[in-house]
């Protein structure tokens, strides 16, 4: 028998080398062919979007006219959309504006044609290093651009779920769509202080569908005003309260002169339905004009008309002292905030008990005032809280009234997501001594993630450190976190730039290990519980940016 002996030719042959890179420029040229024709599916999805004084792309996401795009691209004013480049322009209206997703919901007005669409995808399923395409109207391009790219990272990813991407995500392109290989949207482009050509983020199509969402039910269940009243008027303050559609924040402006309201008596970025605030230092035998504003989730924002009262004559004071407008709200599996108002300064204490038969436990607030606010803390997770609220005055007057119970909300899981309790860690602070989980037990915390090597890092240390020295809230425990394990370094880095804020030394990064943070600096904020309430990737630009955050997490 014969044996035939096919021999192969040597690995390095011409020949080889030849077929392989001709596989390759194949396999390469239909890869590009395939994201190309993902590319056109939703072609007809992405759109232009004209405002006062400035362009950029939106995805259509629902065929009943809702498009997103880029929140802080989208300003304010007259919107036009345009369906097909040089075609009709169609007008838009603000539906739902999320600053801290950078995520906008804008609904086409008019007797536009069919939409198609575009088809949404599963943002959780997103992998490294997957490939994508992105479609979008450049302000220079008269028709649309794509390009195509890989995921590279994931910051925030567990939070608010941003990637990055190295598709040319160049600032002009926010709102663009980014499909992945089987024609699906996984997001759009963040808006980006990247240089063109740079990668830049890249928003989950999941929180769009979030915000999607909620603007659908505020276009649903607009807000309104419903009921405005002043309930009580004396010679020197006077209480005003109000009720909402939905729940949403409150805002009270008054003066002397109609339609002028120079004055602010409450500004409280609480969500509630039930709104109250007190007027105070008026002048006896007085008319005051106000009106009332209140703002939901989605930044619309609802304004009464005007209203006026005439106060009282001098030395007419309330009688019986008085608690009402009682509110229960912000709670979580730890805490829970009680409000309340008073027609006379007193002071405040909040009697509570897991049920009817256990001890009470209380949490006062000696400072006599007409608008109370009580923190309660360290509660247990899903239970039934009953309590009381009481104040005392000066005068030796009492007042308490029971209210509706409420339940703190399930276990916050320990990881690094929103809602959940942040991981244990331990650090050293610049005397060398110990910090850890225990020394922020029961406080709000503002944390930021920095390296004394990064520019960025130092021009947001120095915003947290405006923010700690001048800010608004000073309720809140501020401080750096840097892995820099040579203290003698961080030392010297806060001196030069006179930081007094504190700067804690993470040596071997287990915090951001354990948190995977993948962009340095971070910022997060931690409630009383240490539950993770907000994560920014990157940071801010100013203290006021600060301040607009936060009040969304009050």
């Amino acid at each position: 028998m014969t044996r035939l002996l096919l021999e192969n030719p040597p690995i390095n042959s011409r020949t080889h080398k030849i077929k392989i890179a001709v596989i390759l420029i194949f396999a390469l040229a239909l890869f590009s062919l395939i994201l190309c024709s993902c590319s056109s599916k939703v072609a007809d999805s992405v759109v232009r979007i004209y405002t006062d004084n400035d362009t950029l792309t939106g995805v259509i996401v629902d065929k009943a006219g809702y498009v997103a795009t880029s929140a802080q691209r989208i300003g304010s004013g007259k919107i036009a959309i345009e369906l097909k480049p040089g075609g009709p322009r169609y007008d838009g209206t603000l539906l739902c504006t999320d600053y801290l997703r950078d995520i906008a919901v804008i609904k086409i007005k008019g007797n536009y044609p069919a939409l198609q669409p575009a088809p949404l995808g599963d943002s959780d399923l997103v992998q490294l290093w997957d490939e994508v395409s992105v479609a979008a109207y450049l302000p220079s391009s008269k028709g649309m651009v794509t390009t195509q790219g890989k995921i590279t990272g994931f910051p925030g990813r567990d939070i608010y779920k941003e990637f990055q991407a190295d598709a040319a995500l160049d600032p002009g392109s926010a709102g663009g769509a980014v499909v992945n290989k089987t024609g699906e949207i996984i997001g759009t482009v963040g808006w980006n202080n990247a240089e063109p050509g740079r990668e830049g983020l890249v928003l989950a199509i999941n929180e769009i569908k979030t915000v999607l969402s909620e603007a659908q039910d505020c276009e649903l269940h607009p807000l309104y005003i419903d009921t405005v009243t002043t309930s009580s008027v004396f010679n020197d303050h006077a209480v005003i309260s109000w009720k909402t559609s939905k729940p949403s924040t409150s805002l009270l402006e008054y003066g002397l002169t109609q339609g002028a309201y120079p004055f602010k008596a409450t500004d409280d970025a609480a969500m509630l339905t039930d709104h109250s605030a007190v007027i105070q230092n008026l002048q006896p035998k007085t008319t005051y004009h106000y009106h009332v504003k209140s703002v939901d989730v989605c930044g619309n924002e609802a304004v009464s008309s005007d209203g006026s009262f005439i106060t009282a004559e001098t030395g007419v004071m309330p009688g019986q002292l008085t608690i009402t407008n009682i509110n229960v709200y912000d709670i979580t599996s730890s805490d829970a905030w009680i409000s309340w108002i008073t027609n006379k300064p007193a002071n405040s204490l909040v009697n509570f008990a897991a049920d009817k038969t256990s001890e009470n436990q209380t949490v006062s607030d000696s400072d006599m005032v007409f608008e109370h606010k009580i923190h309660l803390d360290r509660l247990d997770p899903q239970i039934r809280y009953f309590f009381s609220v009481e104040s005392d005055n000066e005068y030796g007057e009492s007042a308490q009234l029971g209210s509706t119970p409420f339940t703190t909300l399930a276990t916050a899981p320990i990881c690094c997501k929103i809602n959940c309790r942040i991981p244990d860690f331990s650090f050293k602070t610049l005397n060398d001594t110990g910090f850890a989980n225990g020394d922020i037990a029961g406080k709000n915390v503002i944390l930021v993630f920095v390296n004394t090597e990064c520019g960025i890092c130092t021009q947001q240390a120095l915003i947290l450190n405006d923010y700690y020295e001048h800010g608004a809230r000073k309720d809140i425990t501020m401080f750096l976190v840097t892995g820099n394990p040579k203290i003698s370094e961080v030392i010297d880095w806060a001196k030069e730039y006179g930081l007094t804020v504190p700067v804690y030394i993470d040596p071997t990064s287990q915090l951001a290990s354990t948190c995977q943070l993948k962009t340095i600096p971070s910022w997060v904020v931690l409630d009383t519980g240490s539950v993770i309430r907000f994560y920014k990737n990157g940071g801010f630009g100013s203290v006021k940016e600060v301040d607009e955050a936060l009040k969304r997490l009050q």
